[in-house]
């Protein structure tokens, strides 16, 4: 026993000593991952709330919001889940899913709790109150708009300024970010970002923290302080050119350079009629800023 002791440290030591390396660097080939797990609580409670929200459409998509538990099994894998695995998920939460016997039939079947219906009908009168509103944001955007039409990416902004989890990743991979990148990105900085559980909604949500968002409000308000002198700025580089024109995207790029809000097409650009008119050329993105020279005079020889 003692020599099958000593020869088993004996082999363990000789691997650690002789571990293989790299051809390029000294790095070892097979390191050790280091798991962060500051992210596990988060991701299993997203995928829980996922399961519920497909059950919770399952079950309302049913005649008079209740599915027989017969029906259960071959239903539910229709949304993932594994044989016989329904049941089991459903049991768990007794505060969303209620099984009851049916008076006239007399088998089980399933049904959201009345906690669950009465928040449902919560967030959807709450959707409710705000069309107004959102109709008339829609239609300003519309008009806005040359064509009269706007593609519906740019409508879908992410509303009260706060992102859910669950879409973070696929939206995240629209500006450049890699799959699952995203999450340890925000987890790096705490103080720009904060992640919390919606009050109704019961999911993840991220968002901005305090002194982010008190940094960008204070930009943008040195932003409008300069818009009298960003007038000014536009005036000459438009006279600068030998056309007087400037295409309106060149101005949007380099818009941080010249201290010009995001929105510099339409409140210094459009707000200013006197001095800028928009034109198109023969493509319809091809718009273009002129200045006219004759109208104001930015320089007057004494």
């Amino acid at each position: 026993m003692r020599a099958f002791t000593w020869y088993a440290s004996k082999l363990l030591t000789s691997q650690t000593l002789t571990r293989s390396m790299s051809q390029s660097t000294s790095i070892p080939k097979k390191q050790i991952r280091v798991r962060d797990h500051g992210y596990d609580n988060y991701m299993e409670i997203d995928k829980k709330v996922r399961k519920i929200l497909k059950f919770q459409e399952l079950i309302l998509s049913q005649p008079n919001n209740m599915l027989s538990v017969s029906r259960l099994d071959s239903l539910a894998r229709r949304i993932g889940f594994k044989q016989l695995e329904s049941g089991r998920f459903i049991l768990k939460f007794p505060h969303v899913f209620e099984i009851f016997e049916h008076p006239v039939q007399r088998i089980l079947y399933c049904r959201l709790t009345r906690k669950a219906v009465s928040q449902i009908q919560q967030e959807n009168e709450a959707l409710l109150q705000q069309i107004p509103d959102a109709v008339t944001r829609v239609r300003k955007l519309l008009m806005l708009s040359n064509t009269g039409r706007v593609r519906l990416e740019l409508i879908l902004s992410q509303p009260n300024n706060m992102l859910s989890v669950s879409r973070l990743d696929s939206l995240a991979r629209r500006i450049g970010f890699k799959q699952l990148e995203s999450g340890r990105f925000i987890l790096k900085f705490p103080h720009v970002f904060e992640i919390f559980e919606h009050p109704v909604q019961r999911i993840l949500y991220c968002r901005l923290t305090r002194k982010a968002a008190s940094q960008i409000q204070q930009e943008n308000e040195a932003l409008l302080q300069q818009k009298p002198d960003a007038v000014t700025r536009v005036r000459k580089l438009l006279m600068l050119s030998n056309t007087g024109r400037v295409r309106l995207e060149h101005i949007r790029i380099a818009r941080k350079e010249f201290g010009l809000p995001d929105d510099f097409e339409y409140s210094v650009i459009l707000k200013h009629p006197q001095y800028f008119r928009l034109f198109d050329a023969d493509e319809t993105r091809n718009k273009y800023i002129v200045v006219d020279i004759f109208s104001l005079p930015l320089f007057r020889i004494k």
